[in-house]
């Protein structure tokens, strides 16, 4: 009788436990202690769904030009960093390694490593690969056309314009812009 209700608590416990009967997986009190209770199925479900970052591949030239690209003094440091972990990537280190190594989040190296690969056979040069993104935003007001003509228009003295003063202001630049019909008129310095 001891017996019989041994089996039946121990069968209960683990119904409870795991919600299935006691002979769908040995019990195993010391694993279970060890890692706590279900560790096996964890272990096994987390190995089964670990991540791997997509593989890097770089040619000769590519890698000759990234080189090159982080060892240069004029380089921008944002263009250097996101270079180191192109090369990083290539060598097979995972995000949290190139990480670590450089000092940045994991989600930059995805950033970066994910835009890599989107430019991969666009025949696009590595600093333009490496390049920030274009940002939204209102599209420019003046021409490049139109900041020419302004800026050659302050490098002239107000006099040869036929004006008395000695130095440009707001207002007598866009009256002289609008006789020229560079510029629409406008309220400048409001």
């Amino acid at each position: 009788m001891v017996q019989a209700y041994r089996r039946l608590s121990l069968w209960r416990w683990n119904v409870n436990r795991e919600g299935s009967s006691p002979f769908a997986r040995p019990h195993r009190p010391w694993y279970d202690q060890a890692l706590g209770p279900g560790a096996l199925n964890r272990r096994v479900h987390t190995i089964a769904t670990t991540w791997f970052p997509p593989l890097v591949t770089l040619s000769q030239e590519e890698r000759d030009a990234l080189e090159q690209l982080v060892r240069k003094h004029l380089t921008p440091q944002q263009t250097a960093l996101r270079g180191r972990i192109i090369l990083l990537a290539a060598e097979g280190f995972s995000d949290r390694q190139i990480g670590r190594r450089l000092g940045v989040c994991e989600p930059t190296v995805k950033l970066w490593r994910r835009r890599w690969q989107e430019s991969a056979g666009k025949g696009l040069a590595v600093e333009k690969r490496l390049a920030d993104a274009p940002r939204p935003g209102a599209p420019p007001k003046f021409t490049a056309e139109q900041q020419c003509g302004l800026i050659a228009l302050t490098c002239t003295p107000p006099k040869e314009c036929g004006l008395e003063s000695t130095h440009w202001t707001a207002r007598a630049l866009a009256e002289e812009l609008e006789k020229k019909g560079a510029l629409k008129a406008s309220r400048p310095g409001r």
